[in-house]
């Protein structure tokens, strides 16, 4: 993959979905999209840290460099400078990745970005609801998430009467 010219360089987006085996990494396009060839994939005994795997993935994409703007979904609480991710060795530093992209990253806990990308107007993702009527995130109302998976993610997503969404993380 080439650089993109600044123009198109300017409205990527790298982001990463980071467990405790595995962290996923992909860029978005100029309308925020993920673009799904640039998906790679990095298991915890391949690389040692966080910001090896974002260097790789730079090589692997053939990027002269990455994109300022950077979302991380963490599993765990993404609280503080230093964030660990449970049940495994890497751990995220907001410093040290604002230093390395230029640009503070925004890091937020795995099953709140579920959360927020099943509350989103375009958003084609459905909740499957475990007992009773489909739900639906566009009516007021609030909706608890819970997934099983390594762990249990659980969130909130709290949509109110104006129809602002307001998503509650738990860890």
């Amino acid at each position: 993959m080439q650089s993109a010219p600044q123009a198109e360089t300017s409205k990527l987006a790298l982001i990463a979905d980071v467990g405790h085996n595995a962290m996923r990494l992909g860029l978005t396009d100029g309308d925020g999209r993920l673009r799904r060839e640039t998906i790679r994939t990095f298991e915890s005994h391949e690389q040692s840290s966080i910001s090896g795997a974002f260097s790789s993935f730079s090589r692997s994409c053939a990027l002269e460099e990455l994109p300022r703007r950077c979302a991380i979904a963490v599993s765990g609480a993404a609280v503080g400078d230093t964030i660990s991710v449970p049940n495994s060795r890497w751990f995220l530093s907001r410093s040290g990745l604002t230093a390395m992209l230029q640009a503070p990253p925004l890091i937020l806990n795995d099953f709140a970005a579920n959360a927020w990308a099943l509350s989103a107007p375009d958003s084609d993702a459905r909740i499957e609801a475990m007992a009773g009527a489909p739900l639906s995130t566009e009516e007021p109302g609030t909706r608890c998430l819970i997934g099983v998976g390594s762990g249990l993610g659980i969130a909130l997503i709290v949509r109110d009467e104006q129809g602002r969404i307001n998503v509650l993380p738990t860890e």
